[in-house]
């Protein structure tokens, strides 16, 4: 636990960091930190107990941030994509990867639309609704590597039970 908070006490200057498993570090030791990391532009978490406070920090404090990687699969519940983007943008994004998200069309299209230059996009560990004809097709024609889940959702199923069925499945493997 000390070494998480020298990274994070003498790092101002860092540009990529990966956190994998760190569920001893606090969700206010997270925030407090991420804020000192402007000039971030590589994130990697993994978190269990992440809040979207964190998150929203992030796209608030790394305005520099090319990649991210939010890594909830192992959590017990699912953060809507939307309430974690929210009218956030992060118009420097050239690669995203969401595991452990419920991502709706909304949600989709904040994606869309608050990254403009988004490259890559990985949603395989969502939950996702299935997608009109035209918002796949725009995603597909903005997004060069676009990876989504193997099987879509009715719009009707509940979040807990689509939860249910991709571990029943196999699919958050």
């Amino acid at each position: 636990m000390l070494f998480i908070f020298i990274i994070f006490y003498r790092a101002s200057n860092l540009r990529r960091l990966r956190l994998f498993h760190c569920d001893e570090v606090s969700d206010k030791v997270f925030t407090d930190s991420v804020k000192k990391f402007s000039l971030l532009e590589e994130l990697d978490i993994s978190f269990k107990n992440l809040s979207k406070t964190s998150i929203e920090v992030i796209g608030l404090s790394c305005p520099l941030l090319k990649s991210l990687n939010l890594d909830r699969s192992k959590s017990n519940f699912y953060y809507n994509a939307l309430s974690v983007l929210g009218n956030r943008r992060m118009p420097r994004l050239r690669h995203l990867l969401f595991s452990g998200l419920e991502l709706g069309h909304d949600g989709l299209l904040a994606v869309l639309d608050g990254c403009p230059l988004l490259e890559s996009l990985d949603l395989r560990k969502c939950i996702i609704p299935r997608l009109s004809q035209n918002l796949e097709r725009r995603c597909r024609q903005k997004i060069t590597d676009l990876k989504f889940p193997k099987y879509f959702f009715d719009d009707d199923l509940d979040v807990d039970d689509a939860y249910v069925l991709m571990n029943f499945q196999g699919l958050d493997n």
